[in-house]
C-alpha cells in the first residue's frame, strides 16, 4: 500500500539499486531522475511525441536481482476543473529481463484511473525474478499541464516494489 510507509520501506527497490533512463530523452527541466524525487511537484516529460509507430519507453537496471511484484506510478495531473492526467499510459506494458536475456511481456494494462487516484499501482500477474524492467507508453493522454496538448510521455514518481526477503511467521 502506498501510502503505508512500513509497506514502502521495506518493500521498495532503493533508487541507489537500480539505474533509470527513457529512450526518447526528456524535456528541458524535466529529467527521468525527478521520478524517483518523491517530489509531488516534479516530474518527467519524454522529449518524443507518442505515435502509432513509436512508444516512448523507460528502462530500469537493477544492481542485483530481484523479484517484481508491482510497479507503483504517479501520474503528472492537474486540478484545475476535475483530476485531468497528462500523459498518462492509457495502454501500458510492462516487460522483464533476467541478466544477458531478452526482455518478455510480463504484464499489459488498459485503461484511465478513477479521477480521484493519485498513485496507480501496475501488479504484474505473478512475482518475476528480474535484473531489467521495460516500461513500454504504448498509448498517452494528451500533456496538457503546463504544456502544448502533444502525446508525451510523463511520470511525477515511480517506485519498483519487490517481494521482500523474509517472511512472516504467525505463531
Amino acid at each position: 500500500d502506498y501510502s503505508n510507509s512500513d509497506f514502502i520501506s521495506t518493500h521498495k527497490v532503493d533508487n541507489s539499486d537500480f539505474t533509470i533512463y527513457s529512450d526518447s530523452g526528456d524535456q528541458e527541466g524535466h529529467l527521468i531522475s525527478e521520478t524517483l524525487d518523491n517530489a509531488g511537484d516534479t516530474y518527467w516529460i519524454s522529449k518524443a511525441e507518442n505515435t502509432d509507430e513509436y512508444h516512448n519507453a523507460i528502462f530500469a537496471e537493477f544492481r542485483r536481482p530481484i523479484l517484481l511484484e508491482e510497479v507503483f506510478f504517479n501520474p503528472v495531473y492537474e486540478s484545475k476543473n476535475g483530476r485531468t492526467f497528462s500523459g498518462f499510459p492509457i495502454r501500458f506494458k510492462i516487460y522483464t529481463a533476467l541478466n544477458s536475456n531478452d526482455y518478455a511481456l510480463q504484464g499489459y494494462y488498459i485503461g484511465m484511473p478513477d479521477t480521484s487516484v493519485t498513485i496507480v499501482k501496475f501488479v504484474l500477474p505473478s512475482t518475476v525474478n528480474c535484473t531489467k524492467v521495460k516500461l513500454e507508453f504504448v498509448e498517452v493522454t494528451p500533456f496538457v499541464f503546463k504544456s502544448d496538448g502533444k502525446k508525451y510521455a510523463g511520470a511525477s514518481d515511480i517506485l519498483f516494489i519487490q517481494k521482500s526477503d523474509y517472511e512472516i511467521l504467525n505463531y
